[in-house]
């Protein structure tokens, strides 16, 4: 995993105007703001700010080399010497990145991070030969002959746990019956509890998908449903799995969280009228859609579960969520997340979405926009699961603008999607997603308050922070678009540390995305810093990126770190967790070739995802012929 580093480099000898810099042995510098510091962001180390002869600078390579290698200037920038300081760890630290999959497909989805900093884990795959540990759950994939790697296949869900330093497997363990379980391009999740015990849900289409008994639904109960499921502590095995869904349209599982009194919370999207709901929910029934299929159930759904075998008294709270329109998804992954307070509380985002362009998603009195921006909004919900009807709505509202670009490009009339969701202790909602809206709500003092632009299929990146106080528009007390112009830039998932930053993860394809480490210039070890984007070959692909925003309003100082992560070929980030001034990140990747060094400044040959040295996998595994990926868990540290 990734880590952060205090950086050693040479001593220079200060040289003329027209000579290289001098190396002289290794000694530790720690950077300052002395001087000011060059348009590539570069800090000045040491020297004499008012002569720039005088004046040593570093300056981090653009190849993404997690060894921390420099260029060094002892005269003003006008010659360089690249040299590879050794990283000074932080004590007890160690560094991962690493490649998860085996000859076919995988995403990593989703990730957990327990108390000794071991990562969970879930996603998808239709690798027979994916890594798994002896005496795990279950080491086949489907019933060994119907997982199908290739272009369509049929695969499994997977559970891994990662020891904390990311050399070796704690447990991996496929999950899933004879058919399809979670898909490619979908949402699954994972949380963990303070026992080791992993949580998972995500989408089914086994009809023997594997349930234990007194589950709430031991029987499919349509083509298409979520599932969750509880792993022993050591992954050995299912301590509770059920469906979760009901005839007619199919249901998804696309969030979880772990309640305080041992209950389990899942959202996801419903298009079933008969989805299992509780007396005195919020909404007891579907509000049917009409569309180009007649009428229909699109909603989302959220529901509570005791998961103590006793059949249907398992279900201790469900409800629809939505109007009319069609909730959460617009497109294939758009689904929604949820997060909990230490209140038990429930926030829930999504997207709604209506071509006639209505406004009957449920909202609350006074929330900051209570009426659809666009053909597709996200919302923000947070919900009291009392069972008191509809006063169990404690907060909702829209987030989006218009959604109209006039910027010459194909996109015309999209919208905003609410992709994730975190809260913090303070009761602050953070949320990040994909918005289309050049005047998509921003506030002042922001880091980006102007539309950066779009590509021809996507835009930019949001984050934002509302209080759900119900005071209108001061609810929304920070927004900024995180995006460079004329890419794709989508904020996937996101978590807030204890200081209320906010870290998000997702994936841009612009050289031009901002990136930068503000540690350098502190006393704290600054992680590790990608600067140059996978997407700058002759053919684009995305990296992932990891951001971390304080959301102050001082501008451009709210971006205190943001790094793209990957290599060449095409690399998303799907799942983030924080811990400790850690941020662990899952996503999928394609990118294969040699490891990056410092001295490939333009590479010739493909360049891999970057991983670590000791990391469990360094190497892509391979894929399908045309959507190849493999799974990777990273660490950030020094956050």
């Amino acid at each position: 995993m990734l880590v952060g580093a205090a950086l050693l480099v040479g001593a220079l000898a200060k040289g003329g105007p027209t000579g290289p810099p001098r190396a002289e042995p290794e000694v530790p510098v720690t950077a300052t703001n002395q001087g000011t510091a060059p348009a590539n962001n570069s800090p000045v180390l040491a020297g004499d700010p008012t002569d720039p002869r005088f004046v040593v600078m570093a300056n981090r390579l653009d190849a993404p080399d997690f060894d921390c290698a420099l260029q060094v200037s002892g005269n003003g920038g006008r010659g360089w010497l690249t040299v590879r300081p050794v990283p000074q760890l932080p004590e007890g630290a160690d560094k991962c990145s690493t490649y998860l999959g085996g000859s076919g497909d995988e995403e990593g989805q989703a990730i957990a991070v327990d108390a000794q900093g071991n990562a969970y884990v879930t996603g998808f795959t239709d690798s027979l030969d994916f890594p798994t540990t002896p005496g795990a759950f279950d080491t086949t994939c489907g019933t060994a002959t119907e997982c199908s790697e290739g272009d369509f296949p049929s695969g499994d869900a997977f559970v891994t746990k990662l020891n904390a330093n990311g050399t070796g497997l704690v447990y991996s363990t496929y999950l899933g019956g004879s058919g399809q379980d979670n898909f490619r391009f979908d949402r699954s999740d994972i949380a963990v509890d303070d026992t080791g015990a992993a949580y998972v849900t995500g989408t089914t289409a086994s009809p023997d998908f594997p349930t234990t008994p007194g589950a709430f639904q031991e029987i499919s109960p349509d083509d298409r449903s979520a599932f969750v499921s509880q792993l022993s502590p050591d992954g050995s095995a299912l301590v509770y799995s059920t469906y979760f869904g009901a005839g007619g349209g199919g249901t998804t599982g696309d969030g979880i969280a772990l309640g305080t009194d041992a209950t389990v919370f899942v959202t996801g999207s419903a298009r079933s009228f008969d989805l299992p709901t509780t007396p005195g929910a919020f909404q007891e029934a579907c509000t049917p859609t009409v569309g180009f299929r007649g009428i229909g159930c699109v909603d989302a759904f959220v529901a509570r579960l005791r998961l103590e075998g006793q059949g249907p008294a398992d279900l201790l709270y469900s409800t629809f969520v939505g109007g009319a329109d069609s909730e959460p998804a617009v497109g294939p992954g758009d689904g929604s997340d949820i997060a909990l307070d230490g209140e038990g509380n429930i926030y829930l985002t999504g997207t709604t979405f209506d071509a006639d362009s209505t406004s009957d998603f449920p909202t609350t009195v006074g929330a900051f926009q209570s009426d659809l921006g666009g053909i597709a909004d996200a919302f923000v919900v947070k919900l009291t699961p009392a069972g008191g009807g509809a006063s169990d709505l404690a907060y909702s509202t829209y987030l989006g603008g218009p959604g109209e670009v006039e910027t010459g490009t194909a996109i015309s009339g999209g919208g905003d999607l609410g992709l994730g969701i975190a809260v913090h202790t303070n009761g602050s909602i953070y949320v990040t997603g994909e918005t289309l809206s050049p005047d998509f709500p921003t506030t002042p003092g922001a880091f980006q308050t102007s539309f950066p632009g779009c590509s021809d299929i996507s835009c930019d990146a949001f984050v934002s922070v509302i209080d759900p106080a119900g005071n209108g528009t001061d609810d929304l007390t920070y927004s900024t678009f995180l995006g460079a112009p004329g890419t794709i830039e989508v904020g996937r998932a996101i978590a807030v540390d204890d200081e209320g930053r906010a870290v998000v993860t997702g994936e841009t394809a612009s050289s031009a995305f901002p990136t930068i480490n503000r540690s350098l210039l502190g006393p704290r070890p600054a992680p590790n810093l990608q600067t140059r984007c996978g997407c700058f070959t002759s053919s684009p692909a995305p990296d992932a990126f990891v951001a971390q925003l304080d959301p102050a309003g001082g501008g451009d100082s709210d971006l205190i770190f943001s790094t793209f992560l990957g290599g060449t070929g095409f690399d998303r980030g799907l799942g983030i967790a924080v811990q400790d001034g850690s941020a662990f990140v899952t996503g999928a990747t394609n990118s294969e070739g040699r490891q990056p060094t410092s001295r490939l400044r333009n590479p010739p040959q493909p360049l891999g995802f970057p991983t670590t040295k000791g990391a469990f996998r360094r190497n892509f595994a391979g894929g399908s012929p045309r959507n190849p990926s493999d799974a990777f868990v990273s660490r950030i540290d020094g956050l």
